[in-house]
């Protein structure tokens, strides 16, 4: 539970599910609002130029420092020792 829903639930002496239902239900149409703004602004002005180079950089640079490539280091350090 989020500690804001907790809070205004004591706050206002109210059950703590019922406002979780209200707030899901009061956020359904700001939600659907800005989806569809969103799509209509993307939609006006689309993108016209996409750099590759920069998603590659941005791909490689996060591969390098991933976690993964951390643990390929360890396994493979652990099979040249055998």
């Amino acid at each position: 539970m989020s500690s804001s829903a907790v809070l205004v639930s004591n706050l206002t002496d109210t059950n703590l599910f019922t406002n979780i239902k209200n707030m899901f239900q009061s956020s359904v149409i700001p939600f659907i609002l800005s989806i569809g703004f969103y799509y209509e602004f993307s939609n006006l002005n689309p993108l016209k130029i996409v750099n590759i180079n920069l998603t590659n950089k941005i791909i490689g640079t996060l591969w390098h420092k991933s976690v993964w490539n951390e643990a390929t280091k360890l396994i493979q350090c652990q099979w040249s020792k055998k």
